[in-house]
């Protein structure tokens, strides 16, 4: 119902994948990487100097976060990537940048 409603509000919207994929414009190439598989984020830290509204953030978590769904460390990840044909990485957290070493 909501979708149906944005696309008559909003009709230069373009709604995929069972409302999945919401965009205006082209999709950048790291989304299109990531609707192949071929995607992985890395999360460095939950650590974070601001504190938007919106914002999904395990900011709060006592628990140690994942670096990555293909592992828990480089060279864990560095081989699942190789073993699954991942070629675009982005990095998150928190802000990644407060984890200079990591980055």
């Amino acid at each position: 119902m909501y979708l149906a409603t944005l696309k008559e509000d909003m009709p230069f919207v373009t709604i995929e994948d069972g409302g999945e994929t919401i965009r205006m414009g082209e999709l950048s190439p790291g989304c299109m990487l990531c609707k192949e598989g071929r995607w992985d984020c890395l999360f460095l830290t939950p650590l974070c100097n601001l504190s938007c509204t919106f914002c999904i953030s395990p900011l709060h978590s006592r628990k140690q976060v994942k670096l990555s769904v293909f592992g828990r460390t480089l060279q864990e990840i560095a081989s699942n990537h190789k073993k699954t044909n991942i070629c675009g990485i982005g990095y998150s957290g928190g802000e990644a940048l407060m984890a200079k070493d990591e980055l």
